[in-house]
């Protein structure tokens, strides 16, 4: 069950009473309509949806970086290429 934090002062309807939710307080007994239009608007945070959003990032931060080691790699062996293929030019020319 998703634990379901407001952000801002909600007052609604729960469970047949007029409640008021201040910020930081654990929202319970709402209808799902009034919890979806209230992620909406920014009103309410979704612990499981925020793990979920901040374990997709690092997965996705994991993934560039090693795409971003692999073609470090790829383009110093291709500059060490270049160089050793620059170097036995040089070492071919006659003077």
């Amino acid at each position: 069950m998703p634990k379901l934090i407001a952000l801002v002062a909600i007052h609604a309807f729960a469970e047949g009473k007029r409640v008021v939710i201040e910020p930081g307080e654990e929202v319970v007994g709402l209808p799902q309509i009034e919890v979806d239009e209230l992620k909406l608007s920014g009103s309410l945070k979704d612990s499981d949806e925020e793990a979920a959003a901040e374990k997709a990032d690092t997965k996705a931060a994991t993934q560039a970086g090693a795409a971003f080691k692999a073609e470090k790699k790829r383009e110093q062996e291709r500059q060490a290429a270049a160089a050793a293929a620059a170097a036995s030019a040089a070492v071919d020319q006659p003077s």
